[in-house]
């Protein structure tokens, strides 16, 4: 298994970035169409609003896990892993329905403990797609994913607040309305942009941190 080297590394953040442009784009121009529909049902008190807010959330699920999915069969042909994509798209699924569960019980209780839980999830896929112990059916990725954020958590957290929480609201304060296609289509490209940028980045903190304990053939203590 060999380190990314820089021609690989551009080639490889290039694909990257252009899929998650592409899918993220896709998602908010479906996004904009659904918030449509909600205000229209939400002022007619229907059922369909329900039905839509359900479709909404199982939508951005569904293109997040693809967005995911398509990154990590790219490392993985990257670093030369073994790769069997349907049984391993099948485990993502089921490890991360896991995840959503148990974060989600956590977040019902006591929201910190379960927003924390479910950042240090974030790990979760690489374990499945990327580490050979996994692959032999020797660990639970929920308990690994924990395992390997212990060294890292300040800073692993950290970053996650602030890529996937901080710079959203920051941007929605300064710049509202700017993910509209309809309105503003050059702001919102730049907006999808920058954001597939910042997730590229998010991308690069991850393997930065976790290479080498997710690759690894021995478990981490």
């Amino acid at each position: 298994m060999t380190m990314l080297k820089s021609p690989q590394k551009i080639q490889f953040y290039l694909k990257i970035f252009i899929f998650i442009f592409i899918i993220s784009s896709i998602l908010t121009f479906i996004e904009q169409l659904t918030n449509e529909r909600l205000n229209i049902l939400a002022r007619t008190e229907s059922l369909g609003f329900f039905t839509t807010v359900l479709m909404y959330v199982f939508t951005g699920m569904i293109f997040g896990w693809l967005q995911d999915i398509y990154i990590l069969i790219e490392l993985a042909k990257t670093e030369k892993c073994t790769i069997n994509i349907f049984p391993q798209i099948k485990d993502f699924v089921k490890e991360n329905l896991k995840a959503i569960g148990n974060s989600s019980l956590w977040m019902f209780l006591l929201f910190i403990p379960g927003l924390i839980r479910w950042i240090d999830y974030s790990l979760i896929g690489f374990i499945v797609f990327l580490n050979p112990i996994y692959q032999a059916g020797e660990i639970d990725p929920l308990i690994y994913a924990r395992i390997l954020v212990k060294n890292h958590k300040f800073k692993f957290r950290l970053a996650w607040i602030f890529i996937h929480l901080i710079i959203p609201i920051i941007i929605a304060i300064i710049l509202p309305g700017s993910d509209l296609f309809f309105e503003n289509p050059i702001k919102a490209i730049s907006l999808q942009v920058f954001n597939s940028l910042i997730y590229v980045i998010w991308i690069h903190i991850l393997w930065k941190f976790f290479r080498l304990p997710i690759l690894s053939n021995s478990l981490q203590n």
